[in-house]
């Protein structure tokens, strides 16, 4: 019961961090790094992840590519072509010579499977009672800093704006009436050009949005929002005022950096045994350390940063063609 709440709750974080960052134009290259701390992200450093990606975007009329680069930013190892007449997806890989393509029909039916498998309710676990499940309260807030510096990238200036984020929770349990609290704290700094005409992407994305069925009148991820909305009216006061300040957010992003803290307060304990309580007290252990509970603790950090950017370019028509030698793959093995 509280698992998919809380898998709501970072969805919900991560749509309130990104927002800022969907902007772009008819060419830019820029570079993502995705940082996890604690156990997670050393074995994520082990495994050769988390590492800093480049990545490339181009348009042209109804058709957009997006290239991932090599760890030097040089070479295109990857790409992915959206054809919006053709109503076709098709996923490139440079160094095997081959592809595999995708309808906008077969990614909507994607889709809907894995919605409706996000939204299905899920069973109590086996032995566990319902009635031990702790039932949550969530506060939410958002608010916009707008400290006046600046940063220079090339010929452009970009103005900082910082996006704060703050989501709790508490829970009692019903037979031993503990309390316990724990949350999330977002931190987005965004430097924003503003002189920047980014208009014929976003009317690209929209286009693509309305064929592919996640307009805002039929996204049912909006959908599902709007009922946690109605649930939480501190939640849909803080979508209410993000809405408003973003629409007059106008720009590219050159630069975002976003830092996820988390803290939690294990309920008082009334034994000297040291140990965690399994009830509340497990349920927000992940939030904090035993020795300092209250402290926020960095649970990850993703930045992102535009090193190229060119608009009203005349690009090559060449750049959305798939090679004739390439061999498409077969779908049950690409997907």
């Amino acid at each position: 019961m509280a698992r998919p709440t809380f898998t709501k709750l970072f969805i919900l974080s991560l749509l309130f961090s990104f927002t800022l960052t969907l902007n772009a134009d008819v060419y830019q290259k820029s570079s993502s790094e995705f940082k996890i701390e604690g156990t997670a992200g050393k074995i994520l450093k082990f495994l050769g992840l988390g590492k800093k990606t480049y990545s490339a975007e181009y348009l042209k009329g109804n058709v957009y590519r997006s290239d991932k680069l090599d760890k030097k930013g040089k070479k295109v190892e990857s790409s992915q072509f959206i054809f919006l007449d053709k109503e076709l997806i098709v996923n490139v890989n440079w160094k095997k010579k081959k592809y595999n393509q995708m309808t906008f029909e077969e990614w909507r039916e994607m889709i809907r499977s894995a919605i409706g498998q996000w939204t299905t309710p899920q069973p109590a676990d086996s032995g566990q009672p319902e009635n031990e499940v702790p039932e949550m309260e969530f506060t939410f807030s958002v608010d916009f800093e707008y400290p006046g510096d600046t940063k220079n990238f090339d010929k452009y200036s970009g103005e900082h704006v910082i996006m704060n984020v703050n989501m709790e929770a508490e829970a009692e349990d019903q037979e031993s009436g503990e309390t316990a609290k724990g949350g999330m704290k977002i931190k987005a700094d965004n430097w924003l050009v503003k002189n920047i005409d980014n208009k014929e992407l976003q009317e690209f994305h929209l286009r693509l949005a309305e064929k592919m069925g996640m307009s805002v009148e039929k996204n049912q991820l909006i959908q599902i929002v709007e009922k946690i909305k109605e649930s939480n009216p501190q939640l849909a006061a803080a979508i209410q005022k993000y809405q408003e300040e973003s629409d007059n957010l106008q720009g590219l992003a050159f630069e975002v950096n976003t830092t996820f803290l988390t803290w939690g307060e294990q309920p008082k304990k009334e034994d000297s045994s040291g140990e965690i309580p399994k009830s509340v007290g497990g349920l927000f252990k992940k939030f904090g350390k035993k020795d300092d509970p209250n402290k926020p603790k960095k649970a990850m950090e993703i930045n992102r940063k535009i090193h190229e950017f060119q608009e009203g370019v005349d690009l090559e028509a060449s750049l959305f063609e798939i090679p004739s030698n390439f061999k498409e793959e077969d779908k049950k093995r690409a997907y």
